[in-house]
C-alpha cells in the first residue's frame, strides 16, 4: 500500500503491486498514474483522509539506476 495525496491534498491509501527491483528503488506496476503524489516522508502522520501540504522530492542521484545499468552489474 502507499498513501498517495489528493489534488485536495487529502491522502488516500492505494493498494499497488510491485514489480522489479532497480537500484534503491521499486517499480510499481499496478495501483499508480503519471502524476500520482506519493507520499515519502512522514508516512507515520499520513493517515486516510487527513489533509497534508505535499512538496516536491527529487531521490538521490545514486538512487536511479535503469534497468540496463542495473543488469550490467555482475
Amino acid at each position: 500500500q502507499v498513501a498517495v495525496v489528493g489534488d485536495d491534498n487529502k491522502v488516500s491509501i492505494r493498494p499497488v503491486k510491485m514489480g522489479e527491483r532497480i537500484g534503491a528503488m521499486w517499480e510499481v506496476t499496478e495501483g499508480l498514474k503519471p502524476g500520482d503524489k506519493v507520499v515519502v516522508q512522514g508516512l507515520q502522520k499520513a493517515r486516510e483522509g487527513s489533509t497534508v501540504i505535499a512538496k516536491d522530492w527529487t531521490p538521490p542521484a545514486d538512487a536511479l539506476v535503469s534497468k540496463a545499468d542495473q543488469q550490467k552489474k555482475p
